[in-house]
């Protein structure tokens, strides 16, 4: 029989009970957990955190976890986690580590809910369901090829907004849609909905046409304060796919687009979806803003997915597009719809009807 050697075996004891369930090594943190973790303020996409600091010489710092997940680190006892979404409940815990990135204990988890939009001390809301007269204080003028409060062709008892792409109205088979609005506040963050009737003789044409656009100042990407709009491609997988198009301070970026092109519509689809956008303008001229596009409540496209594309080589990362506007950081104007780039001969050759209902907007 094959004796073991004693101080094999003292050795595997050693390891095995300096590994705890956490898979903490033996190190001089394996003892330390983060106490007194609160939250110190909430906004509509922003919870702050703080917690009990530290005074062990070998800390470093301190990782941070939303949701189980490592989000970030910091060398101080608080954290500003952004880019949340309104009316949104996230688990926070923190823990620290060393120059070697050995970790201590995580702190208890605490659960904070963002704030709401309207909860904001400047803002504004408006709803329409296209059921009363036009509200003229937000709608601009009659709009282009658009009828207020008809009725809807897929449920009679109901009435929407018909929003029409007549066949070559502008000529080379081009066409044009949309009703503009008007916010009576500077805005810096928006959450707009709407639902949305894709008529079933839709076909993807090859160039595209706006979903949406939202800016200040005048129109345009060279002409804006800044301007945040997504327009609609035409693509080989039998549909089109949204981009995500910003200007800043008269610099037009280009359309930053996924990787995997997922359609925002479909050929022939013929039904009613949801789509929601929510934005928020960088604070300052040391951070970004972001855009989040969604259908029936899946993300579609958004500056900080990780399959987006820079729109051309030097321009900024597509999660540093939306960054602080110096000639007026702020959304006070916007549109449904818009201009579509056709083609007479093929695709978009005949008349194309959108219908939208229950239109919802929040901004602060």
């Amino acid at each position: 029989m094959t004796k073991t050697n004693p101080l094999v075996c003292l050795l595997i004891f050693i390891f095995f009970s300096c590994n705890d369930e956490n898979n903490i090594n033996n190190n001089n943190l394996q003892n330390i957990k983060v106490e007194n973790l609160i939250s110190t303020n909430q906004s509509s996409s922003e919870i702050s955190l703080s917690w009990t600091n530290t005074t062990d010489n070998n800390v470093v710092g301190y990782h941070v976890y939303r949701n189980d997940i490592l989000i970030d680190q910091t060398d101080t006892n608080n954290y500003t986690d952004t880019g949340l979404t309104a009316e949104t409940s996230y688990t926070y815990q923190v823990r620290v580590y060393n120059s070697d990135n050995d970790t201590g204990i995580k702190s208890d988890k605490l659960t904070v809910s963002t704030k709401s939009l309207t909860n904001s001390t400047n803002n504004f809301t408006f709803s329409d369901d296209f059921e009363g007269t036009i509200n003229n204080s937000f709608w601009l003028g009659n709009g282009v090829s658009v009828d207020y409060g008809i009725e809807d062709p897929t449920n009679t008892n109901n009435k929407v907004m018909k929003m029409s792409y007549i066949f070559n109205s502008e000529g080379n088979g081009d066409s044009w849609t949309e009703y503009d609005f008007k916010l009576p506040i500077q805005a810096t963050e928006i959450e707009m909905s709407f639902d949305m009737f894709t008529p079933s003789n839709y076909y993807h044409f090859e160039n595209n046409h706006k979903l949406f656009a939202l800016w200040s100042g005048t129109y345009g990407k060279t002409n804006a304060n800044i301007s945040i709009s997504s327009e609609m491609w035409g693509n080989s997988q039998g549909g089109a796919s949204p981009s995500i198009y910003v200007g800043v301070d008269q610099n037009n970026y280009g359309h930053a687009m996924l990787s995997n092109y997922p359609l925002i519509i479909k050929d022939y689809e013929g039904r009613w979806s949801n789509y929601k956008i929510h934005l928020k303008l960088a604070s300052d001229t040391n951070s970004h803003g972001f855009l989040e596009i969604y259908k029936d409540d899946v993300l579609i496209t958004s500056t900080n997915h990780p399959n987006i594309t820079k729109p051309y080589t030097n321009a900024p990362e597509a999660s540093k597009l939306i960054h602080y506007a110096t000639s007026g950081n702020f959304i006070d104007q916007g549109t449904i719809l818009g201009w579509a780039n056709g083609d007479e001969l093929r695709n978009y050759n005949q008349d194309i009807h959108f219908f939208i209902d229950n239109f919802a907007l929040k901004a602060n």
